[in-house]
């Protein structure tokens, strides 16, 4: 039989014509009604059977015992033993239900797996790679199979307490299977990330080892990294928290999911990449409403910060927030989404994706599978009656049109764009393709803005910037700086010896006036507008970065880093103008100081000694945690 899949133990699954056959062989069913529930079921030999007794053909156990014969398992009534419920430790609930399996029993290093269909041999391959264990398939049915699935998982959430299913999932079977390496090593980087206040975790497979390192503050840091040979288990345990498929690693993929970590709950959005040397994986780590920051947080000097605040409470209009990634463009919308008055208000988000949950506020994430675009998404928002929108990000033509109609038509929308500058967001939108009578009728002003490293409170001390520094920042830094008390951090524990702690934000306001629209209208460049702005005094974002530096916020360094140079001098007509240019000689101004992270490296290296000598098997327990036998699998 050519068209059979082989199981295990060389145990051919029959087709679906072949599974037809057998039925009608056993004289349960006609070959007309097999070929209709066939038809129903698109020709899925297992849907076919459930449609059979739904429809009332057969009956369930006759069916099920016959399949079982024919696929060469036994067949178990799960109400004719008592189930062990501590089993369930042995598969997470997210691997249980996306697979359909609950483990029956685990003797001598063996689990047997209640299905009701066989498992592939990539799954099952999986499902050993994650528990260390051999594996075993019994069939039940497939009704039997879900209530015993609820009945296990859903007693030991009601005992954990009133928690998400992925929260259970994670801190209560991490506590029962400790020496399960995957789940202790994933828990051990989450823990740790976290701790660091880390925003991304990056895991990237070279040719003969493994890669981590965290994303503090905007920079990443390298960490401590278990043997390359762990990934394939460590990549399986993420994707089953995120309902990701395990068994595909050769597409990208996206997944999410919740943990609770330090008495905070962590939104974790989880992206694979497959790559030369095995998947690369990264972790963004979102924080809730309970870390959203006020705008005097975000560090806006106070006069951007009122005239910040008027935009935000006008009845129309639009408000860009402008910059590159990682810029906390969308960090200062949910500040200002915070301060509207959400009562007497709608107010409804389109995110790509919802990165923090607002309460009062109706957040739509986008959906392209589904035909839930930014374009499709945003004309059913304004049928929802809204006084405020607030779109992620306007990347096309027409999302900038119906956002500019919008705002022209009495509702308030605020979005991000990635432009260098504040002055460049009316150009950009023009080359989009937006007509200008929109730009110029619906803009109302534009924050450009970029991050800057903090210095650290706890080891800062004066420093007099060197000469050499200070001009490759820029002519005229050093005496603009003068009269201010430039800090220094040397380094601590509450640190990590980076001399940095949090970051600052550094800030251009653009307010549109009537003259700017005219220049807009008549497509004036980003200098024109430039020119114009210096004239109504708006204070930019060199300014804002210098005065900063003055204050001891920041380091000349980060400055350089996130800004680039700043020329503060006269252009041939005689108009002061500022230009803020990247600097080729960041590397060389900035050297990236090498300093241990704040990880704890004894004991994860301890963790990792633990998995590197396993027990014999015969010191082993004959029912233990998962990773009774995973490391003496590796082999």
């Amino acid at each position: 039989m050519t068209s059979q899949t082989q199981l295990t133990g060389g145990t051919p699954v029959p087709s679906a014509p072949e599974w037809a056959a057998l039925l009608e062989q056993a004289g349960l069913v006609g070959r007309d009604v097999l070929e209709t529930a066939l038809r129903e079921t698109a020709g899925h030999a297992q849907r076919a059977g459930e449609w059979l007794v739904e429809h009332g053909c057969v009956a369930r156990r006759e069916l099920a015992v016959v399949q079982a014969e024919s696929l060469g398992l036994v067949f178990v009534e799960p109400g004719d033993f008592r189930v062990n419920l501590e089993n369930r430790v042995l598969i997470p609930e997210e691997l249980a239900r996306a697979r359909s399996v609950f483990p029956l029993f685990a003797i001598d290093n063996i689990i047997t797996l209640a299905v009701a269909w066989p498992l592939d041999l990539a799954v099952l391959d999986q499902i050993r790679l994650h528990t260390g264990c051999e594996v075993e398939q019994c069939l039940v049915g497939p009704r039997e199979l879900r209530n015993l699935i609820e009945w296990g998982y859903g007693n030991f959430q009601e005992q954990a307490g009133a928690k998400s299913a992925e929260t259970i999932a994670w801190e209560e079977i991490l506590k029962e299977v400790a020496d399960a390496p995957a789940v202790k090593l994933v828990n051990v980087l989450l823990d740790q990330a976290a701790a660091c206040q880390a925003s991304d975790v990056h895991l990237d497979a070279e040719e003969h080892a493994l890669r981590v390192r965290f994303r503090i503050d905007g920079v990443l840091r390298e960490v401590p990294a278990p043997p390359k040979e762990l990934l394939p288990a460590i990549v399986s345990r993420i994707k089953v928290l995120a309902h990701m498929d395990i068994a595909e690693t050769r597409r990208p993929q996206d997944g999410h999911f919740k943990l609770a970590v330090e008495r905070q709950e962590l939104d974790i959005r989880v992206s694979t990449l497959p790559s030369t040397n095995g998947e690369a994986v990264v972790l963004r780590l979102l924080h809730g409403a309970g870390h959203l920051l006020s705008l005097e947080d975000l560090g806006m000097d106070p006069l951007t910060q009122q005239e910040f605040d008027r935009l935000i409470h006008l009845p129309h209009g639009m408000l860009l927030v402008t910059g590159p990634t990682g810029s906390g463009k969308t960090t200062t919308l949910y500040s200002a989404l915070a301060r509207v008055d959400r009562i007497r208000q709608s107010i409804i988000t389109l995110e790509d994706p919802v990165e923090i949950r607002l309460p009062q506020i109706r957040q739509v994430s986008v959906n392209p599978k589904a035909g839930l675009t930014f374009q499709s998404g945003l004309r059913s928002i304004l049928r929802q009656d809204p006084d405020v929108v607030m779109v992620g990000e306007i990347r096309d033509r027409e999302t900038a049109e119906i956002a500019l109609q919008a705002a022209l038509t009495g509702h308030l929308v605020l979005s991000t764009l990635h432009t260098n500058s504040a002055a460049a967001a009316p150009t950009r939108l023009l080359d989009m393709g937006a007509p200008d009578f929109l730009v110029t009728s619906a803009l109302v002003g534009v924050l450009a803005q970029r991050l800057a490293r903090r210095v650290c409170r706890h080891c800062a001390v004066p420093v007099q910037d060197d000469a050499a520094t200070l001009a490759l920042l820029g002519d005229g830094v050093a005496e603009a700086l003068q009269g201010g008390t430039p800090r220094q951090a040397t380094g601590c524990k509450r640190c990590g010896n980076t001399g940095y702690e949090g970051r600052v934000g550094v800030f251009e306001l653009l307010v549109l006036t009537d003259e700017m629209r005219r220049a807009i209208m008549g497509r004036a460049d980003e200098r024109t507008l430039v020119a114009l702005a210096r004239e109504r005094g708006m204070r930019f974002m060199s300014e804002d970065g210098l005065a900063k530096l003055r204050q001891g916020l920041t380091t000349a360094q980060e400055l350089l880093r996130v800004v680039g140079r700043i020329d503060l001098r006269k252009d041939p007509t005689g108009e002061a103008t500022r230009e803020v240019r990247i600097a080729s000689q960041v590397a060389e101004a900035a050297p990236p100081r090498r300093a241990a992270p704040r990880f704890d490296v004894h004991g994860y290296e301890r963790l990792l000694a633990g998995w590197l000598k396993p027990p014999r098997p015969e010191q082993r327990p004959a029912v233990s945690a998962v990773a009774q036998a995973g490391s003496g699998r590796r082999a």
